[in-house]
Formats: structure tokens, C-alpha cells, sequence
């Protein structure tokens, strides 16, 4: 083996990714490492297979031998992406959950981590989303589809169709992609089953708070009495704090990442349907019953929050840390496009802002790597990019009554 130690990531030899109900294919299941690689594998429910069998998976098995021979994987670009541009990636996140002695010594394939998103059943229409994460998204294409013809840029309309088409799929009502009414307990008797150490469970959306899925399997997962066999992780939008979810979340150990991209303006523009004054009262309650961090995403319609969100932050005293991620999909929606003439008076304001002392110093240096690359970084649209920012300008636009080109000063120059 020529493992390469600086490059190498722990994730696909100890974590599977897990997508229930995947639109218009004939799998029941779209799977991988972790959520943000590119390459996927289509199965029936995987819970019901062995851990050997998963293994030899070619599109699994292919990125570990890359790793064990010292490359870089194509289908792991955004981490390297990330680590180009100077910010802790993904990996080198996931990485600090394991030590020296998980650094494999051969192909392996032990399951420590289930990242499992069991619908996409949400409140919101997030712009950095996609039908198949947000039934509200799906609803609104479907919608605009039908009343100004409206259809995507970078599928075809048959498989537009094939996605959204209400009358395709009866048993979707309202856009939601259902679970397997038998997923839960075939995640658990896995867990029981295959996996020795404690298990990392991740959940995700949809919105998780709302998804009826979830809470279901919390109380099952109580039920089986797995409270010291499970470690779950949450990913909310913090549209909601229902209290029997909460009580059910405190007997395992937990973190709840919260998805808040900004303040007040900033966040409802980028989150289509969130309301601030909810979400920052919802935020105070969660951080003070659960282990809570904040997980924004930065992009060219928030960017300009930057300043009044870390004010935000040090008023809310139970977050544990703040996590930076930027938006590099869809592409036109990353931060950089935004031209240099309109960056100043937030390049002045950034000047000056000191960060929490609660944050990780891995997290503070991002954001420092964030805030010089601001004043420097910047790119074109491509003219593909021109073209999807065109057309989803309309989606977003549509029985919006704030225009896109009305809120963003350099609106009109990157659909022009």
C-alpha cells in the first residue's frame, strides 16, 4: 500500500450514506460514503443486506482502493476543492473522529456511521436545495411548471416529469418521497446485528423536526433499548422545537446541527418559507436543551449577513461551535461571482469583527481564510452558469413579490 496520510480519508472504510426513495429510478435507494461525494449506487434497501456484501459494491470499493494507493478520488472533489481554496474540508472534519490505529491496513468495510435521509418531506424551499431533498421545492417547480412553463435547465423535461409529476407517483402526496414502511426496524436489527462499536447515526432531510419518520425512529430505537449503542446526529433548519421530539433526542447522546445561513432578511431569501423572528426563538430553546452548533451556508445571496451574524451569534450563549461552509453547488450561487466594485463596505465591516472565543480555532481560521479570500477572490459566471441563474431566477420569482434584480444590487449584471 502507498497510503498517502495527508490526503487519505477515513470515511469510506467506515461510513455508509443512505438515501430512502430515490425519484423515478428503479432502486429503492441511492448510496455512498458520505453526502457530498458525486458518484452513487442505486439498491434496494441496503439495511437488509450484509456489511461483506456492501462492501464489494463496486463505486464503494473502487474509492477505498484509490485511497489505500495514495490518489485523490474524483467522486471526493469537493473536499479537495475545499483544501485548495485554503478551508477545512469534510475529510479533514470526519477525519478527527478517528485515530492512528483506524488508519486501515488492508480493503476493509467496517460500519461505524449511517447517514440516512428517510424523506424529503420540509417547510422550506432552500435555493442551494433540490427536489429530491424538499418536497416544498418539488411542489413549487411542479407549480410554476404549470402556470408559466416553467421547467429546468439541466434536465430534460421528461425527467422533470418523471421527478414531479404528481400523477406519476400516487403514493407521493404533496411532493413527499415516502420511506420503506419497514426501513426503521431494518435499521435497527442492522445495527444490532453488524455493528459492534457504538453506531453514528446521521439524520438529515427533508427537516427532520417535521419528518414523522424520525421521531418514529427515535421512539423505536428507545423502544429496543439502544440508548447507550446510539450517537445521533441532527441536522435541522430550527423551523421548528417540538418538545416530544427534544425529550426523545435527550436520552441518547446527541448533536443538533443547526442550518441558520444568516439573519433576518438575509436567511428568508436564501430559505424560502423561514420566518427570523421564529427561528431565532427556536434556536434559544434548542441550544438550551441539546448539544447544538450552527452550520451556515455562504453564498452570494447572504454573503453581506456575515457582519450581523456573528453579532447574532455571541447572544446566543449554549452554541457549542460555528461551522463555515460555502455553497459550491449549484455553482452560480457561490459567493465569488459576486462582482469586486460591491464588496467594500462588507470587506470594512469584516475588518474589525472579532469571532466568538467559543468557536474551535480550525473554525475561526476558516472563517479568517474566508474573510481574506473575500477580499481578493472573484470569478465570472460561465455562460451555462448565465443560464441556470436566468431560469431559476423565474422560479424564484415566481409569486415571490421581492424580484431577485430588486434585492441584489449586482442582480442584473450576472443575469446580464
Amino acid at each position: 500500500m502507498t497510503i498517502d496520510k495527508e490526503s487519505f480519508c477515513y470515511v469510506p472504510f467506515y461510513e455508509l450514506y443512505v438515501e430512502e426513495g430515490v425519484y423515478g429510478n428503479t432502486g429503492t435507494q441511492r448510496i455512498r460514503n458520505c453526502c457530498i461525494q458525486t458518484e452513487s449506487y442505486e439498491t434496494d434497501d441496503v439495511f437488509v443486506q450484509d456489511p461483506l456484501s456492501i462492501s464489494s459494491i463496486s463505486t464503494l470499493q473502487n474509492t477505498r482502493t484509490e485511497f489505500l494507493q495514495g490518489k485523490k478520488p474524483k467522486s471526493c472533489e469537493r473536499c479537495w476543492i475545499y483544501e485548495q481554496k485554503g478551508f477545512e474540508s469534510y475529510r479533514q472534519i470526519f477525519n478527527k473522529q478517528y485515530s492512528e490505529k483506524d488508519l486501515p491496513t488492508q480493503d476493509i468495510f467496517d460500519i461505524r456511521t449511517i447517514d440516512v435521509r428517510l424523506s424529503n418531506k420540509c417547510n422550506l424551499a432552500c435555493k442551494m436545495c433540490n427536489t429530491h431533498d424538499s418536497n416544498q421545492i418539488a411542489k413549487n417547480q411542479w407549480n410554476a411548471h404549470k402556470s408559466i412553463g416553467w421547467t429546468p435547465a439541466d434536465i430534460s423535461i421528461d425527467e422533470f416529469k418523471k421527478r414531479c409529476d404528481p400523477s406519476i407517483h400516487a403514493d407521493r402526496k404533496n411532493h413527499v418521497r415516502p420511506s420503506n414502511n419497514k426501513i426503521l426496524d431494518n435499521i435497527i436489527n442492522f445495527v444490532k446485528n453488524h455493528i459492534t462499536s457504538k453506531c453514528n447515526i446521521k439524520l438529515a432531510g427533508g427537516e427532520p423536526f417535521i419528518m414523522p419518520e424520525v421521531e418514529e425512529f427515535l421512539q423505536k430505537c428507545i423502544d429496543n433499548k439502544l440508548q447507550d449503542k446510539i450517537f445521533f446526529l441532527i441536522i435541522t433548519n430550527a423551523t421548528s422545537a417540538k418538545q416530544s421530539f427534544i425529550q426523545k433526542l435527550q436520552q441518547f447522546d446527541h448533536m443538533v446541527n443547526l442550518s441558520i445561513d444568516g439573519v433576518g432578511d438575509w436567511l428568508e431569501y436564501q430559505r424560502t418559507g423561514a420566518k427570523w423572528s421564529a427561528i431565532d426563538q427556536n434556536v434559544t430553546e434548542l441550544s438550551q436543551q441539546l448539544n447544538t452548533n450552527l452550520i451556515p451556508c455562504w453564498s452570494h445571496l447572504n454573503l453581506f449577513a456575515l457582519p450581523d451574524f456573528f453579532k447574532w451569534v455571541e447572544t446566543k450563549t449554549n452554541i457549542t461551535d460555528v461551522y463555515c461552509n460555502e455553497v459550491t453547488w449549484p455553482t452560480y450561487l457561490n459567493w465569488e461571482v459576486i462582482p469586486m466594485q460591491y464588496r467594500q463596505l462588507l470587506i470594512d465591516q469584516l475588518e474589525g469583527l472579532s469571532l466568538p472565543d467559543k468557536m474551535a480555532q480550525s473554525q475561526k481560521q476558516n472563517y479568517l481564510t474566508l474573510f481574506d479570500n473575500i477580499k481578493k477572490e472573484y470569478r465570472d459566471l460561465t455562460q451555462q452558469e448565465k443560464q441556470q441563474l436566468n431560469n431559476d431566477v423565474k422560479l424564484w420569482d415566481f409569486k415571490n413579490p421581492i424580484a431577485y434584480i430588486d434585492r441584489y444590487i449586482w442582480g442584473k449584471e450576472l443575469l446580464n
